[in-house]
């Protein structure tokens, strides 16, 4: 790709999940999948005709909490 100054980016990687940490204790970041979904709604903003698309989120049925090391469900 190349930007407006004529120069070229370099390709995109792939990235590794976010990683947290707290108390010493690293975690893997779950994230929910979130998908596009098209609306019939149209808007204008300065003149140009736009569509709206609404956010899908998926369920995390594998979600595991704990609380003080007590597991629960939600």
């Amino acid at each position: 790709m190349i930007n407006s100054s004529g120069k070229r980016h370099p390709p995109k990687q792939e990235t590794a999940p976010m990683t947290l940490n707290f108390l010493g204790k690293t975690y893997a970041a779950n994230l929910p999948e979130v998908a596009q979904v098209p609306t019939s709604q149209t808007g204008k903003y300065r003149g140009a005709t736009l569509t709206f698309t609404a956010a899908r989120v998926s369920p995390r049925s594998n979600l595991q909490l704990s609380y003080r090391g007590v597991r629960y469900s939600y």
